[in-house]
């Protein structure tokens, strides 16, 4: 199975990751999400995804603290194991539906990887 983590970096209004979560509800898909500490602490629902809340910070905006979110997104998710890592905003929303979003990353994939063996064949690298 292709599993995917997506890792959300939120604040404000959490009804567009609600939303983004309604449409990706996948158990090949999960969700790892942090919560601006200055807005109200949401809840989120899934039927299939597993849904986990990193530990909450301020964050300011184009400020070191959203790198260290971004970090603790990462250090949280690569426990699991997943084929492909997206990190978004809380008020992203994704523009396919789950079956799209997986079949084109699998062909992306697959794309960089002929490249790469290509490259290897030609340069020796």
């Amino acid at each position: 199975m292709f599993k995917q983590a997506i890792l959300v970096e939120g604040h404000g209004n959490p009804n567009i990751t609600q939303a983004m979560i309604n449409l990706l509800d996948s158990d090949s898909i999960d969700f790892y999400i942090h919560w601006d500490l200055k807005s109200a602490k949401p809840s989120f629902l899934s039927n299939y995804s597993k849904i986990h809340l990193v530990p909450r910070r301020k964050v300011y905006w184009g400020g070191q603290s959203l790198t260290f979110v971004t970090l603790d997104l990462i250090k949280f998710a690569i426990q699991g194991e997943y084929d492909f890592y997206h990190i978004v905003s809380g008020q992203d929303m994704c523009l396919m539906d789950k079956q799209h979003f997986e079949t084109f990353l699998k062909t992306i994939i697959k794309a960089i990887s002929l490249i790469y063996i290509i490259h290897q064949n030609i340069y020796g690298e």
